[in-house]
């Protein structure tokens, strides 16, 4: 069998070198190997090029002049093999083990009467947890892959050679006269459901799909789009509507329509819940204006033979969408926990914190039960086993602060050289997933230390996830907490924790006020690479103006950041000088907060010197941004750390920040320019923060003088800037955080 390989990429150039080794040290080789570039933003074809050379394998780029979709990219390479008896399909985030194509080779030829193969999907970073076992298709229209965010161990069929419905794309293997005979992928379809739906015309064809479990790729899933973001839900279910007209064959399509309407209508609640509603509708509007091609197809359809239409009905998916899942972490209780868990911001204006909690942690029970005794006893000793290092569990890809929080722990253990094993957890994380790591990502702890690196409230939905892969482990969770008072952390968290870290004083203050388990100060590590070659010119910024740069995420609750503070503060710096100002507020999410994206675009023009940079930056361009700033500002209203003020000042920048919270633990008057401010109690809850606690009310008149005093005095700025660089490399560089981890590890093994 003479086997192609196609893949399709898309801004690609941070995934190509691991996908690249993966294809070279497959033990059955293709024979030929397509790369269909989609007009790639980013220098994905000179990474691929540069990789290929160094690694010997000779491939072809077709490099398309505009981004075609999915499924344009994969048809045109498919038809420029013409010599080949099959073609396997890869996505860029997905990294086939060295078996995999002689697996799927092997039963092809078992199984001559198939005309596809899916592959075993494990979710990358994530130890024992399924991504897909085969596409599963519901007589309601809806479709998801097998066992999809599951343990393997716990699905049935996941490791059983079996008949599915259709292959997922991100790694499949199609014979090419079958492919070419029913035309490939639907172009129309531009991305998302394809697969499922060329894998239903095969079936009207009479070809099955096979289901090859010792076929295994690690797939990162949604790398490019992003999980569960709009442009995913929209071409999505556009796509699963007219997936089901086209394809469900005549008597089947009366009988199932009503579950399919009834999908469509709890989709509306569904994402509703989701804050996506808008993403959704569009599809279904779209899906519906544009049948009439699809069912003038379907009528110029030749009937099926009785064979083929019971084969069809076979492979249908029956039973209630909410109970699809019977493992741990699926089925009603699940989604509910998922659904509020979702929408804890929007529950937090109308329903009590008492309630919530209550209510939440009884979802949690039901649908993540963990049984057995705590770990230990509050305040029993633990002995640590096992090998010397750390296992650092946490949103690792996320572009988020949390998630640079857990990467910069796995820094400070490399310049130390304490092991480390880095394990992504990626449920339910809201952030685009677009960074990487330099050394990759491990399937298992490795070590006796676990450290969560996850926010309070996701710790127990992690512990639960990870349950098999933690037993004997001594847990640790890194926590950030932005009041006085920490609220009752989740008992089915606590109780399966050893130890608490605190990136600050302040935080580990608040924890030990509530916790019973030990806290230990741990700072988080601060290394700030600046690329060469990107000035200001590249970022958008006046050469010669003296620049505030403040950086916030949207996620993080917009009344704490109090961005509109600094805007305040700005416009009396701007009255108040002569020069030349700019004030940078970059910001992402915004959308997610309709008054804040409001003002913040109302703010920006109404002074052009104001640049709002309302989007995702990669983490070179957003550290060549803090490089670029003349100084940086900050009046939040309470930080549990301070990340930007103190990766700001290791660039040599001075800072203007409200001098309470996490980031005095490294602002001093001689580093900084802290100001002054008055704690006032919240008269109605903000996020997680609760109506009767107290944050700081920063003095918006101060912060304007001192920021007037740093254009005005070059001096002032570039002492200020001076000793903030050599204070936070003395204590907060990953070789000084890396010792107190290393110091840490140490004493817990006696």
């Amino acid at each position: 069998m003479t086997i192609g390989l196609v893949i399709v990429t898309y801004d690609s150039a941070a995934f190509v070198p691991r996908l690249v080794a993966a294809i070279a040290a497959q033990t059955r080789r293709p024979d030929r190997v397509v790369f269909a570039d989609n007009a790639s933003r980013d220098d994905t074809r000179a990474v691929l090029a540069r990789v290929l050379a160094e690694a010997g394998l000779a491939a072809r780029v077709l490099a398309l002049d505009a981004n075609t979709g999915f499924a344009h990219a994969n048809n045109v390479a498919v038809a420029s093999l013409d010599d080949c008896d099959a073609v396997a399909l890869l996505n860029p985030d997905a990294f086939p083990e060295p078996g995999w194509l002689a697996r799927l080779e092997a039963a092809a030829v078992r199984h001559p009467d198939a005309g596809s193969f899916a592959s075993r999907l494990m979710r990358d970073g994530a130890p024992g947890i399924l991504d897909g076992a085969g596409d599963v298709y519901h007589v309601s229209g809806v479709v998801w892959r097998h066992g999809h965010g599951r343990l393997l161990a716990e699905v049935p069929g996941a490791l059983d050679e079996r008949e599915v419905f259709a292959p997922c794309a991100a790694a499949a293997l199609y014979r090419r006269a079958d492919w070419m005979a029913v035309g490939g992928f639907d172009e129309r379809y531009f991305c998302y459901v394809e697969d499922v739906d060329l894998g239903f015309r095969l079936r009207r064809r009479g070809r099955a799909c096979w289901y090859v479990p010792d076929a295994v790729v690690a797939h990162m899933g949604s790398a490019t789009a992003g999980v569960g973001s709009a442009f995913a839900v929209y071409h999505g279910h556009r796509n699963v509507t007219w997936t089901f007209v086209k394809n469900m064959p005549g008597r089947l399509l009366w009988r199932h329509l009503p579950a399919h309407l009834a999908a469509c209508v709890a989709g509306v609640a569904w994402f509703a819940w989701r804050g996506q509603l808008a993403a959704y509708l569009r599809a279904k509007r779209d899906a519906l204006a544009g049948l009439a091609p699809f069912v003038r197809e379907r009528r110029a359809a030749a009937p099926l033979a009785a064979d083929v239409f019971a084969a069809i009905d076979a492979q249908l998916t029956r039973g209630s969408l909410l109970t699809r899942g019977r493992g741990r972490g699926t089925g009603l209780a699940a989604l509910a926990f998922k659904a509020a868990w979702r929408m804890k911001h929007v529950a937090r204006l109308v329903v009590p914190a008492a309630l919530r909690q209550r209510v939440g942690r009884a979802l949690f029970r039901r649908a993540y039960a963990t049984s057995g005794p705590a770990v230990v006893a509050p305040g029993a000793p633990k002995p640590v086993t096992g090998p010397f290092g750390l296992n650092v569990i946490g949103y690792l890809r996320a572009e988020s602060g949390v998630a640079e929080a857990a990467r910069t722990t796995l820094r400070a253990c490399r310049a130390a050289g304490v092991p480390a094993a880095a394990i992504e957890y990626a449920r339910e994380a809201p952030s685009r997933m677009q960074e990487m790591l330099p050394d990759g990502f491990s399937r298992s702890p490795e070590f006796g230390v676990t450290l969560l690196h996850l926010n309070a409230d996701q710790s127990a939905y992690a512990i639960a996830d990870h349950a098999d892969a933690l037993t004997g482990k001594y847990r640790i969770a890194s926590w950030n907490w932005e009041l006085p008072e920490f609220p009752a952390v989740w008992p089915e968290a606590e109780r399966q924790l050893d130890e608490v870290w605190a990136p600050s004083l302040f935080c580990a203050e608040a924890f030990r006020r509530r916790l019973t388990i030990p806290v230990t100060h741990m700072p988080y590590a601060i290394d700030v690479p600046v690329p060469s070659g990107v000035g200001r010119e590249a970022l958008g910024l006046q050469r010669d103006a003296f620049v505030f740069l403040f950086v916030f995420d949207a996620f993080s609750v917009p009344a704490r950041k109090n961005p509109m503070a600094v805007v305040e503060a700005y416009r009396r710096v701007r009255a108040a000088v002569a020069r030349p100002t700019q004030l940078v507020l970059k910001v992402i999410n915004a959308a997610s907060d309709t008054a804040l994206a409001r003002d913040l675009q109302q703010a920006a023009a109404a002074d052009p010197s104001l640049v709002l940079i309302d989007r995702y930056l990669a983490r070179p361009d957003l550290n060549a941004l803090l490089q670029a700033a003349d100084a940086y500002v900050s009046l939040h209203r309470s930080e549990g750390f301070g990340f930007t003020i103190a990766e700001a000042m290791a660039l040599g920048k001075p800072v203007v920040a409200t001098g309470w919270s996490g980031n005095m633990d490294f602002m001093t008057r001689e580093n900084s320019c802290p100001i002054d401010y008055a704690l006032v109690t919240l008269e109605s809850d903000y996020g997680p923060y609760t109506r009767g606690q107290r944050w700081a009310d920063p003095d918006v008149a101060q912060a304007a003088a001192q920021m007037t005093r740093l254009v005005t005095d070059a001096g002032m700025a570039a002492t200020l800037g001076a000793q903030a660089a050599q204070d936070i490399r003395e204590h907060l560089s990953p070789l000084a955080v890396g010792r107190r981890i290393e110091a840490r590890l140490r004493a817990l093994r006696g």
